[in-house]
């Protein structure tokens, strides 16, 4: 696929925020994500829906078109449209998976190198772009819950005693021994 992302292994140690679409709170606030990602579709695609179908159909069978078919059209993230946007089409073209301002840019960078019409699209522009970007429905991805030091000791005691069961050598082949 042209422009697809490609994660790299980040240090564990660097909290670099994702950010993914809540379809859930978008439409809490009265959005219509069904209507946002239908209308986000390539022209071929939104050719091919009837105000019908759009009507019956949910935001993630939109979405996986998108990233499916849509991404890779030269009219689905034109240079032209506004950079906000441009993030927005981003995520929906990687099927709602939480991303970095990293990622980000680094496809708008690729899909648009060689345009006349230069942008800043660097992480940190991006960043500030997910960051306030709230009526797209664009959130953080909530940081897991660190592990208290009883459930941590608990966790390593239990694989501990999975490891001893599973030692090779210990079977006696399912047969009772007899003296």
């Amino acid at each position: 696929m042209v422009g697809q992302l490609t994660k790299e292994v980040a240090d564990p140690n660097e909290n670099v925020p994702n950010h993914y679409i809540d379809l859930d709170m978008a439409e809490s606030m009265g959005r219509s994500m069904m209507v946002l990602t239908a209308s986000r579709k390539c022209a071929s695609c939104r050719k091919k829906d009837t105000q019908k179908s759009v009507a019956r159909s949910k935001a993630p069978t939109h979405i996986k078109r998108i990233a499916e078919h849509c991404r890779d059209q030269p009219d689905f993230l034109p240079p032209e449209i506004p950079l906000k946007e441009a993030v927005f089409r981003v995520i929906l073209s990687e099927g709602n998976k939480p991303v970095t301002a990293e990622e980000v840019s680094a496809r708008l960078t690729s899909l648009w190198a060689l345009g006349t019409n230069q942008r800043d699209v660097s992480a940190a522009v991006v960043q500030r772009l997910l960051d306030t970007s709230e009526s797209y429905g664009i959130v953080r991805e909530p940081e897991p819950e660190p592990e208290s030091e009883d459930e941590a000791e608990e966790a390593a005691a239990t694989s501990e005693e999975e490891a001893v069961e599973e030692r090779p050598g210990d079977d006696d082949g399912g047969e009772a021994q007899q003296d």
